[in-house]
């Protein structure tokens, strides 16, 4: 059951959080089970269809599921750690067209949700912005800056601010 737990309990948000008190609960009995003595024959007197202890199969580490687990979980690492190093909240996307030409000065147009530039504008539309700097990291944007919108290959950001 754990090694089935550990391959397919990823695939929905809710299921992905779950998972891991799934997987402690089930190293919690493994534990306990372990500490049981060894199964020895079975009595003769007492009727039964398996005469000797079932094979409990392959062995957790001999199975598929747990490196998929540790593949996930490194991908999970290294997704926290992206957004960590960018710095840039969550919700904005990191990388967008070739608009990262843009000069300090020049007029984009934002997607309404702020998170990517759609294309560049006459600083006459409702979802104006200009290009206020550009700068390597995120933290030197400019105080009232609205956006901020990275590339993934981490080679600048644009500081935007909404056109009143």
């Amino acid at each position: 059951m754990t090694d089935r737990t550990l391959f397919t309990g990823w695939w929905s948000p809710v299921s992905f959080f779950v998972n891991w008190f799934t997987i402690a609960r089930n190293i919690r009995e493994y534990r306990k089970i372990h500490r049981l003595e060894p199964p020895s024959e079975r009595d003769p007197s007492i009727d039964a269809i398996a005469k000797v202890p079932l094979d409990p199969g392959p062995r957790l580490f001999q199975r598929v599921g747990v490196y998929f687990a540790v593949g996930v979980f490194v991908v999970m690492l290294q997704f926290g750690a992206r957004v960590a190093d960018a710095g840039v909240p969550f919700r904005m996307k990191l990388d967008f067209p070739t608009l990262f030409d843009s000069a300090k000065g020049s007029c984009v147009e934002v997607s309404s949700d702020g998170s990517r530039i759609v294309a560049q504008s006459q600083c006459n539309g409702p979802r104006d912005s200009m290009v206020t700097d550009v700068v390597t990291d995120v933290a030197q944007c400019p105080a009232g800056t609205d956006y901020m919108i990275a590339r993934t290959s981490g080679d600048g950001v644009l500081c935007i601010t909404k056109i009143s």
